[in-house]
């Protein structure tokens, strides 16, 4: 009887222990932490004391809340999530550095995107008949001429126009407002030549000459001529 009552005894004692360590064993798990706002995670949860589970974390701006951990003499109650840490403000421009490095951009940073962007600058200076650009050392604006509107031909006068960026080629004015002149170009000097224009009928009875006025050729007979 006795040895039936010293093994009922242990019996009780071994399910004792193993409860025991089961209770030790399975402390309570912390809540999660809160999500953070705009950025940032919730923060981390407390840890449990030696008497009571974990205390509540407060949230950070990196993780989120871890639950508090059991202590070795009681079952810990889990500890509450942390609070979700204050998010960054989205699409602020404060501090940044949008220098690309090129003189030929304008740089700056899009406030609703918190973007960099980089705009070539403008060098038109509205004139057909150059070539804009910006010099890549000095960021200046450049403007070259496009190109000839020489024709090789020394009579002509040649350039652009500034509107439609064609080239005109104009004949030289030799007009030297002389009607009994005959002007023209010579086209291997490109000077100008004016020579008096020829009256002569080849009538020895007439006087020739050309009208100043109309440049007509004028014959005037003379009193002292014997006609053949």
């Amino acid at each position: 009887m006795l040895l039936i009552t010293v093994l009922i005894l242990l019996l009780n004692l071994s399910d004792f222990i193993q409860s025991t360590e089961a209770a030790q064993s399975n402390g309570g798990k912390g809540g999660h932490g809160g999500k953070g706002g705009h950025g940032g995670k919730g923060g981390k949860g407390g840890h449990g004391d030696d008497d009571d589970g974990g205390h509540r974390g407060h949230g950070d701006d990196d993780d989120g809340g871890h639950g508090g951990h059991g202590d070795d003499d009681d079952r810990g109650h889990g500890g509450h999530g942390g609070h979700g840490g204050n998010g960054g403000n989205g699409g602020s421009c404060t501090y940044t550095d949008c220098d690309d490095y090129n003189p030929c951009t304008e740089d700056s940073c899009d406030p609703y995107s918190g973007e960099c962007q980089h705009y070539d600058y403008v060098c038109d200076d509205y004139d057909g008949c150059t070539d804009d650009s910006c010099d890549p050392y000095t960021g200046e604006c450049v403007y070259l001429l496009t190109g000839t509107c020489d024709d090789y031909n020394l009579c002509t006068e040649d350039w652009c126009s500034s509107y439609s960026g064609d080239c005109k080629h104009d004949e030289r004015d030799c007009d030297d407002y002389n009607p009994c002149t005959e002007d023209s170009c010579d086209p291997y000097s490109g000077e100008c030549q004016h020579y008096e224009k020829v009256c002569d009928d080849y009538d020895p009875c007439t006087d020739d000459r050309c009208d100043s006025y109309t440049g007509n050729c004028q014959y005037i007979e003379n009193d002292q001529c014997t006609p053949y």
